[in-house]
């Protein structure tokens, strides 16, 4: 064995050893059962998967809403053969069908179907940067009608003879993050005449291969130990300037920082020294400064991962990211170690069971349904990076494509926190939304974060109590409950 996964060995204590050992017997029970994943054929209609099920009922709700739209753009410098990118475009839809989805319900199932043609891609010429911005935020706000599709959009902006934007949109309920990072791989790879056969494993497998594990039972066990891990537990946000809507608007901004170089240094040093990630360490300071705000010794936070925790599922197109809730609880007299140390293990925990889609833990743990806010949590935790290609490719060695950002202006959760490693050092930007925050709260909590960050930084031992940032205030005042109950008849009665 490599002597370096000794010496981790060797150091974990009685506790972490038990867990270790739980995981390994829980991952063999179930070896047999995930080797069902394979390709079963076919290419024609097949069963959504959990989270279409879920986007679709989220859709019917609000099916104007573009929250649920993701979008990225990727910016083309040097001299584009269009020709030759809209035909690597078009053997990209080609390759994957759920890209040309549509998901209906049949027989009271609900049911994808690839039978969509995409129109072609939009070439529009915007020499001028406001008109690309505004172009772009009306192409990923733009609604899209999940039943009849497409359910993707693409356009070729041309910014100059040597610059493009080429901005792929589309709903949730067929792409993630990962896929776009898919996206940008295979279109290095046509661009420079790369042959790539259809891959194996169809999205259509997966949502197979998932309902398969639920008929024999599979999340059964998982389950209780979420419902375990979560009971008590309240669904905690930061105070806020105002009342709750009645339906939530998805309306956001957000603020961007840097944290200063030698706060993350000693960040990633207190990673190492406590035998963590920087991740468990980022994560339990916003919980801290969750408890701070909100002056609750119990908070959850969603943390978003890829989903694709077997290797066969790199190369799957289409939505697998799954939202695990970490719980964390921070007396007071406890300190920020103390609070690292179990937000690790809460982080560990909760990846033992992370193949529970989160669908199914809102359908089994959630109390009911209320429109003006999320199941489970209200805030949101991601160190984020993509698979590959995040600082751009060279398609050719006078062409380069890179991942350019374009904010859609919405939000899925009352706050989402960001975190970005690499080579540019450490940065974030905390998305909020502003039918509950006002600019200079959103700001003032990003101040609190980079001070509890320095403080935890320079004194792991200081204690939650002793912890900077601002003070907890009250928050606005919440809707009578007569009034929420009649929202949600009124919603069921429309729905139904």
């Amino acid at each position: 064995m490599d002597p370096e996964v000794l010496r981790k060995l060797a150091g974990l204590s009685g506790a972490e050893r038990a867990r270790l050992l739980g995981r390994l017997r829980r991952n063999a029970g179930v070896a047999d059962a995930a080797a069902r994943l394979e390709p079963r054929g076919g290419g024609g209609p097949a069963a959504a998967s959990f989270v279409q099920e879920q986007l679709w009922f989220l859709h019917q709700l609000a099916p104007a809403q573009p929250s649920y739209n993701v979008s990225f753009s990727f910016r083309l410098s040097g001299p584009l053969d269009e020709a030759r990118l809209l035909s690597v475009i078009d053997g990209i839809v080609a390759r994957h069908d759920v890209l040309r989805a549509r998901l209906v319900l049949r027989d009271g199932a609900l049911t994808q179907v690839p039978d969509v043609e995409l129109p072609p891609v939009e070439i529009v010429d915007l020499p001028d940067e406001a008109a690309v911005r505004e172009r772009v935020l009306r192409l990923a706000r733009e609604p899209f009608d999940l039943g009849a599709g497409p359910l993707t959009r693409i356009a070729l902006l041309r910014l100059s003879p040597v610059e493009h934007l080429l901005v792929w949109v589309a709903h949730h309920c067929i792409l993630d993050g990962w896929s776009f990072g898919l996206i940008l791989d295979e279109l290095r790879a046509g661009y420079q005449g790369e042959t790539r056969p259809a891959p194996e494993l169809r999205y259509a497998d997966v949502a197979a291969w998932q309902r398969e594990r639920l008929a024999a039972g599979e999340y059964a066990a998982p389950l209780a130990r979420w419902r375990t891990r979560l009971e008590g537990a309240p669904s905690v946000t930061f105070p806020t300037d105002r009342p709750r809507p009645a339906a939530q608007t998805f309306a956001g901004a957000q603020v961007d920082f840097t944290v200063p170089d030698d706060v993350a240094a000693a960040l990633t040093a207190l990673a190492d020294r406590s035998g963590v990630t920087l991740f468990s360490v980022l994560l339990a300071a916003y919980q801290a400064l969750l408890a701070r705000w909100s002056g609750a010794p119990s908070v959850v936070v969603g943390v978003p991962l890829a989903g694709r925790g077997r290797p066969e599922l790199n190369g799957v197109m289409g939505p697998l990211a799954n939202t695990l809730p970490v719980r964390a609880d921070l007396p007071l007299d406890a300190t920020f170690a103390d609070v690292l140390a179990r937000v690790h293990g809460s982080v560990l925990d909760a990846l033992e069971d992370q193949d529970v889609p989160f669908a199914r833990m809102v359908e089994q743990l959630a109390e009911g349904r209320d429109p003006s806010r999320n199941p489970l949590f209200q805030v949101l935790f991601n160190l984020g990076n993509l698979p590959q290609g995040a600082d751009g490719v060279d398609l050719t060695p006078d062409l380069r494509l890179r991942p350019d950002a374009h904010p859609n202006g919405t939000v899925r959760m009352d706050a989402e926190l960001t975190m970005e490693s690499g080579a540019g050092g450490l940065g974030g930007r905390l998305e909020y939304a502003t039918a509950l925050y006002d600019p200079d709260t959103a700001a003032g909590l990003v101040d609190g974060f980079q001070r509890l960050l320095a403080a935890v930084a320079a004194d792991p031992g200081v204690r939650v109590a002793d912890l900077p940032g601002p003070p907890p205030r009250e928050p606005a005042p919440a809707r009578p409950v007569a009034a929420r109950r009649a929202r949600r008849s009124r919603m069921w009665a429309e729905l139904l």
